[in-house]
């Protein structure tokens, strides 16, 4: 028998696998043009560049059709920390809208790092969008 511990060790694992959800994004004539993805597992104050970078990917991974043979849109959140890194290689920037969230606030040095990778993302051929509250 496991112990409880375990056992919810176990059971939050499952839950993390069914985490995702994918929202439609629609015109004015209501075709859907994108999907939006979100991680329900996370609180918006809970999200790293390694929770979206999981979310990206698992997406991906668990698409019934591949994602670069749709004519759909995917909406990715990150936050700007993962804005840099290798897993943009595993993602058809064609297809992939990068929504940023929780911008870096008056620090001149968090601003100048996010409009780098910012920039390093357009030029592969990402399209951006700017979550601020």
């Amino acid at each position: 028998m496991q112990a409880p511990s375990e056992l919810q060790g176990e059971l939050q694992g499952f839950l993390d696998t069914i985490s995702i959800a994918r929202q439609p994004i629609v015109d004015a004539q209501r075709t859907i043009v994108a999907y939006e993805l979100f991680n329900l597992n996370r609180a918006v104050h809970e999200h790293s560049s390694a929770s979206d970078l999981s979310l990206a990917l698992n997406a991906v991974a668990q698409s019934g059709a591949p994602l670069w043979a749709s004519h759909h849109d995917l909406f990715l959140n990150t936050v700007p920390q993962g804005l840099v890194g290798d897993h943009w290689e595993f993602l058809p920037a064609k297809h992939i809208v990068v929504k940023v969230r929780h911008l870096p606030g008056h620090n001149p040095q968090a601003i100048a790092d996010t409009a780098v990778a910012l920039a390093n993302l357009k030029q592969r051929g990402f399209r951006l969008c700017l979550h601020h509250t």
